[in-house]
């Protein structure tokens, strides 16, 4: 009995890595932005008279490999000239725990590492007060 005791005890502590096992696995796939604070795209996220901002729509798409492509499509508005445009970024991700953590290729566009959470198939950014979460909308293995 104290052998099968020590057994369940050691495997639970070799069991409480920072990732959960297979995780990383889990979280590769497409995200689609689904809310920016809580209300679908199109967001606001800039006004100023003349000027304006505004968050159409995002992908993420997260490569079992360690690669992402991170787009965001934006409508920018200044004195009364309207323009869509797509921001692009590309890199790698890893896993720590439940954060993915991006770090973006120089080479490739501008941006700097940043992270976001991982839950139940969600990712959520949390960036300069504005919680934008993103749902799975496919899976890749």
């Amino acid at each position: 009995m104290r052998k099968v005791l020590a057994f369940a005890l050691w495997l639970s502590v070799a069991g409480c890595g920072s990732e959960p096992s297979g995780l990383a696995a889990d979280v590769a796939g497409t995200y689609s932005l689904a809310t920016v604070d809580g209300s679908p795209p199109p967001f606001v996220y800039i006004e100023a008279p003349g000027y304006q901002d505004v968050i159409l729509g995002g992908l993420i798409t997260l490569s079992p490999d360690g690669t992402f492509t991170d787009a965001t499509n934006l409508r920018t508005t200044r004195d009364a000239v309207m323009v869509e445009k797509s921001v692009i970024l590309r890199g790698t991700w890893e896993l720590e725990g439940f954060v993915v953590v991006f770090t973006p290729d120089p080479r490739v566009g501008r941006g700097r590492p940043y992270t976001m959470s991982f839950r139940e198939g969600r990712l959520t950014l949390v960036e300069a007060g504005v919680t934008s979460i993103f749902e799975r909308a496919i899976a890749v293995h």
